[in-house]
């Protein structure tokens, strides 16, 4: 647990689970995190993926009260994982997001994929938004999307744009 900014700026690996914490600085990984366990970071600001965030074996949870830009692959390797994204504001993605059983993104702000790379890869995903949701997906088994003023999910073949903002 730190009290302001938390720079990892150095690849790691570990094997049980890793916790990083910043109460009121913003964390911004610089780093590859390789971990056979579960990862959990969370921030009172903003949180910043810039390399890659990989959990062999569990879930992944990203928390901020502020916006959380993804700019690098986050993603669970084995049978079992969740990515589980918690934001104030804004969650960009402008990478990879893939987990073995669920992404679930929960944002006071917008959601939003960027560029043909960045998409949510899982059987299911949930989305709600207290803005708009603007994503690439790639979903088997099913998607639930809420957001205040709009959802715009698409697939690289596919858009689909729902006409009640609470699409399922």
């Amino acid at each position: 647990i730190n009290d302001g900014d938390l720079d990892i700026e150095a690849a790691f690996a570990t094997e049980g689970f890793l916790d990083l914490t910043s109460l009121n600085g913003t964390i911004d990984i610089d780093a590859v995190i390789d971990t056979s366990g579960p990862v959990r970071l969370a921030t009172g600001a903003d949180l910043v993926v810039g390399t890659q965030l990989i959990s062999g074996a569990g879930s992944i949870v990203l928390e901020s009260d502020g916006d959380i830009n993804i700019d690098a692959a986050v993603r669970t390797e084995l049978v079992t994982g969740e990515v589980n994204i918690t934001a104030g504001g804004d969650v960009a993605i402008s990478s990879l997001v893939s987990a073995a059983e669920l992404v679930d993104i929960d944002a006071g702000g917008d959601v939003s994929t960027t560029g043909q790379t960045s998409s949510l890869v899982s059987p299911t995903a949930t989305i709600v938004s207290g803005g708009a949701i603007d994503v690439g997906l790639r979903v088997d088994q099913g998607v639930s999307a809420s957001a205040q003023t709009g959802v715009i999910l698409r697939d690289l073949t596919q858009e689909w744009t729902l006409d009640d903002d609470n699409g399922t």
